[in-house]
């Protein structure tokens, strides 16, 4: 028969062994767990969870810094153009701003030179030697001090020449410094952008000195000077004045044309030179203003 009171014996020591087990199992396994998550610290050795960012002992970071970087659009570069490269040999250049003046000017606003800008300084003054050479002839000297008179101005023709070089390059480097600063918008352009561009677009003074020497050499009067005395050779110098004035003001309307023609040459090579932050108004502008000055400043001298 079944015994109750046997049962009833052996009930409480079952049910604590079996809770024990269980017990024992779980913390078997749970220790099992921790120990997998434990590790120590490198500093000071100290066993820590992984979870852990810093140390309960000694402070120190656990966990190393994950680098960050920026979005991969951020961080891809845009490429580098290309250098320009040249497209006109020096010929082509010098003639190029009579037959090609867009495309040769932003050549050379893009890929300065100073080989033409040379040769371009030394046309005119060249063209200041043909000038005095066709002058010189037509002028006569009569009077009792007439070879004194022709002594000096042999003297003051060789001092011109002798100094035209220095004033043209003068001359270019001062129009050069305005134009360089006045046009450059930011674009922080260099000083030999804007010396080659400001040097070529002399080439139309060039062309106008040779038509003007052409011209010259048939329209300019003979001046006859009688130096006996002080009247004859003010009033000699006043009709010499009247002359010339007449004739360069008959030139005015190719003087115009060439002004204009040279100031479209800088604006386009300034346009370019800057990488277009200038525009091509703003350079035609200052080249106007100053070609403008220089027509002034000629003419002033005549009459003085």
């Amino acid at each position: 028969m079944y015994n109750r009171g046997l049962f009833h014996k052996w009930e409480i020591p079952v049910t604590a062994i079996v809770t024990l087990a269980c017990t024992r199992v779980l913390e078997s396994t749970w220790g099992i767990v921790l120990a997998q998550k434990r590790v120590t610290c490198p500093q000071c050795g100290a066993r820590v969870d992984e979870e852990d960012e810093y140390c309960r002992r000694c402070s120190a970071k656990l966990k190393p810094e994950v680098p960050t970087f920026p979005a991969e659009e951020a961080r891809t570069e845009a490429p580098t153009p290309p250098p320009y490269e040249r497209q006109f040999s020096l010929i082509q250049r010098l003639y190029g701003v009579f037959l090609k003046p867009s495309e040769t000017m932003r050549d050379i606003g893009l890929k300065p030179d100073f080989s033409g800008v040379a040769i371009i300084l030394i046309l005119q003054c060249a063209l200041v030697i043909a000038a005095f050479s066709i002058a010189m002839p037509k002028i006569h000297i009569t009077g009792t001090y007439a070879q004194e008179v022709m002594s000096a101005m042999n003297i003051v023709f060789a001092a011109v020449l002798i100094l035209s070089p220095l004033i043209f390059l003068l001359r270019l480097v001062v129009k050069t410094a305005i134009v360089w600063k006045t046009c450059d918008s930011g674009s922080g352009w260099s000083f030999s952008n804007a010396a080659a561009v400001t040097g070529y677009a002399y080439a139309v003074d060039v062309a106008l000195g040779a038509v003007g020497a052409a011209v010259g050499s048939f329209l300019l009067p003979e001046f006859h000077i009688d130096v006996s005395t002080l009247e004859t050779i003010s009033e000699a110098i006043q009709t010499y004045t009247s002359q010339t004035m007449t004739l360069l003001l008959a030139q005015m309307p190719i003087t115009l044309v060439i002004l204009f023609w040279k100031s479209y040459l800088g604006g386009v090579g300034t346009y370019f030179g800057t990488e277009k932050m200038c525009s091509k108004g703003m350079g035609i502008g200052v080249f106007l203003l100053l070609g403008f000055i220089g027509l002034v400043i000629n003419l002033l001298s005549v009459l003085a």
